[in-house]
C-alpha cells in the first residue's frame, strides 16, 4: 500500500531569506519570510494540494488538474445509501473525453469554441443528442464548482453557459427513436410466458390503469 503524501510546510530558505515550501520535490518559493503575503501565497499553494493533489497557480492549471479535483468532489457527493450514483459513472464519461481530448489545455483557456468542439467529437462517435446534452451540461457544471473553489474564474462559467443545448433535427447528432408501447397480441404472449400468477395479476393492473412501475409494486391491501 502507497505511503500517504505528507502535507507541505511552510519553511525558510536559509541562503535567500525567503519562505518556501516543498511539493513532489519541487521548491516553491513564496515571497519573503514570515510575511502575510507569503502566508497567504502559501495558504493557496497548501488549497490547491489538497484539491489536486499538485500546487499550481490558477493560470497554469490544467484541465486535467480540474478534473481530478473535481471528480474527488464528485466521488463523495454523489452518494447514496453509501453507494455511488449513476450520475457520477456518467460524470466519469464526461470527464474521460474532456481529459482525452482538451486535458493538456489551461482550464482558463477552456471556453464556448472548446465546448463546441468537444461536442463535435461526441458527435463523430455516434452518441445521441439528448446524450450529448446532459454530457455538456456536466462539463459547465465541473467548470462552475471549479470557479466556486476559486481555480479559475467566474468569467469562464459565464463564457461557457453561452453554447446553447443541440436541438432537434438542427444537428448531426443522432437522435433517439421514441419508445412506442407494444402491441396487444405481443403482451398477451408475453402472459402466457410468465409462470407467476401473481406477476400476470400485476401485468394486468398496469395495462388497464397505465399506473408506473413504482406505484405498482408498492401497492398494499389496506
Amino acid at each position: 500500500m502507497p505511503r500517504p503524501k505528507s502535507q507541505p510546510k511552510y519553511q525558510r530558505h536559509r541562503p535567500t531569506g525567503q519562505a518556501i515550501t516543498r511539493i513532489d520535490g519541487r521548491t516553491i518559493y513564496l515571497g519573503k519570510y514570515d510575511t502575510p503575503a507569503s502566508h497567504q501565497k502559501f495558504a493557496q499553494v497548501l488549497s490547491d494540494w489538497q484539491l489536486t493533489g499538485t500546487a499550481v497557480a490558477k493560470d497554469q492549471l490544467l484541465v486535467k488538474n480540474l478534473l481530478l479535483a473535481y471528480l474527488k468532489h464528485a466521488s463523495e457527493y454523489y452518494r447514496k445509501g453509501g453507494e455511488q450514483t449513476s450520475e457520477y459513472r456518467c460524470l466519469l464519461y464526461a470527464a474521460r473525453m474532456l481529459n482525452e481530448h482538451f486535458g493538456e489545455l489551461p482550464a482558463g483557456k477552456f471556453g464556448p469554441r472548446a465546448l463546441q468542439m468537444l461536442r463535435e467529437k461526441m458527435i463523430a462517435r455516434g452518441w445521441a443528442r439528448r446524450t450529448i446534452n446532459n454530457h455538456v451540461r456536466r462539463v459547465r457544471r465541473m467548470f462552475k464548482w471549479a470557479a466556486s473553489q476559486e481555480m479559475v474564474s467566474g468569467e469562464v462559467t459565464h463564457a461557457l453557459d453561452s453554447v446553447d443545448s443541440l436541438k432537434a433535427g438542427r444537428s448531426q447528432a443522432r437522435e433517439i427513436q421514441p419508445r412506442e408501447p407494444v402491441s396487444r397480441e405481443a403482451f398477451d404472449k408475453t402472459l402466457q410466458q410468465v409462470a407467476s400468477h401473481q406477476t400476470c395479476d400485476m401485468m394486468r393492473l398496469q395495462l388497464y390503469t397505465g399506473m408506473r412501475s413504482g406505484e405498482l409494486v408498492i401497492m398494499r391491501p389496506c
